[in-house]
């Protein structure tokens, strides 16, 4: 099951902003890999807060470079799980 970006700001990121989470939606919605999409945003006065799962750490820290530059001074969570890779056995 993936989790979906959900671009509803939050009571403590609604004050004053009511429009950002949805900024950052845009920015990783348009980024380079269709997992950016699958994942979920949330964020507090403080910090932005990146959660649900990929497939490498690659992507991870692509997320996170993504939203760097909306991030308005918040701090940003990498809460982002990466997946295990399937053995194949020969």
């Amino acid at each position: 099951m993936a989790l979906l970006i959900d671009p509803i700001p939050t009571e403590s990121c609604a004050s004053g902003e009511p429009n950002y989470l949805d900024a950052v939606w845009a920015v990783l919605a348009a980024g380079p890999s269709p997992e950016l999409r699958r994942l979920h945003l949330d964020c507090t006065a403080e910090h932005l807060i990146l959660t649900g799962s990929v497939s490498s750490y690659y992507v991870k820290q692509l997320a996170q470079e993504t939203v760097r530059s909306k991030c308005g001074g918040r701090k940003i969570l990498n809460c982002i799980g990466v997946r295990a890779a399937a053995v194949v056995e020969a």
